[in-house]
């Protein structure tokens, strides 16, 4: 697949452009700078708009959700697709596996992942898809439906479908030709229970030795496995999104 890396999550000097493959504590939230450095990703503070807490979110159970309905939760934000092949899988691994923590740990956590493939990605395959992966309580797969472009680019999240000239492989839901893919922003945002961005990083996921579902794993292509067996230097993981959720949330999570 194919990523993107953009501007800032909503602050310009945060991410670069560049073009890339799909690829028990206090109840308090801890006081934070407001930048700096922190996992490996980059702490800001910026309040929500309106219209990103009022976007309406279809889930993969069908029901409706919006970010404002999560106020006093913290929320976890990242991006992706399900006919992803190179590093989709790799972050949905690293988003269930940090839903884990979340859930052992008891904490007032979301983790949301979002399709930028409303046409192909309706609520019946994001189920499909989220029960390859072991169950948790804390872990919603979601559409934007109409509202996908102006929801993600709200948040500096671009993507481009490009239509194949050849065929992708073979779907792992269907066994039909894939016949197009996403240029996109592997982004990871963190939304504090205020409705803040108050973490964000992107690039390659590091799985850190966990596998993917065996019906995505046979899916990935070559770069794919590339990345899984050699994720970057650069390349975030679940534990760095726990370190940045604890020191957030002020309770221990992983």
């Amino acid at each position: 697949m194919v990523r993107l890396n953009i501007r800032s999550l909503a602050v310009a000097t945060l991410l670069a452009t560049v073009l890339t493959s799909c690829g028990g504590g206090s109840d308090e939230t801890a006081t934070l700078p407001e930048s700096g450095a922190l996992a490996g990703g980059t702490l800001v503070d910026i309040a929500l708009t309106s219209e990103q807490l009022g976007a309406e979110l279809t889930a993969a159970d069908g029901s409706t959700l919006t970010l404002g309905d999560l106020k006093g939760k913290t929320v976890v934000l990242t991006d992706f697709l399900t006919r992803c092949r190179e590093i989709c899988p790799l972050t949905s691994v690293d988003m269930n596996a940090v839903s884990r923590a979340i859930d052992d740990a008891g904490a007032d956590v979301i983790v949301l992942e979002g399709t930028v493939d409303p046409e192909g990605d309706d609520p019946a395959r994001l189920a499909a898809y989220q029960a390859l992966f072991p169950g948790t309580d804390t872990w919603t797969l979601f559409t934007a439906g109409d509202g996908t472009d102006d929801f993600w680019k709200s948040f500096g999240v671009q993507y481009e479908r490009v239509d194949a000239e050849e065929p992708f492989g073979k779907d792992w839901q269907t066994g039909e030709p894939v016949t197009y893919d996403y240029e996109h922003t592997d982004a990871v945002i963190i939304i504090d229970a205020e409705g803040h961005e108050r973490w964000v990083t992107q690039g390659d996921p590091n799985v850190e030795g966990e596998a993917p579902p065996d019906a995505l794993a046979s899916y990935l292509n070559d770069e794919g496995h590339e990345h899984l067996a050699e994720p970057t230097s650069e390349a975030w993981s679940a534990s760095q999104i726990e370190q940045a959720l604890t020191e957030i949330t002020g309770q221990q999570i992983g």
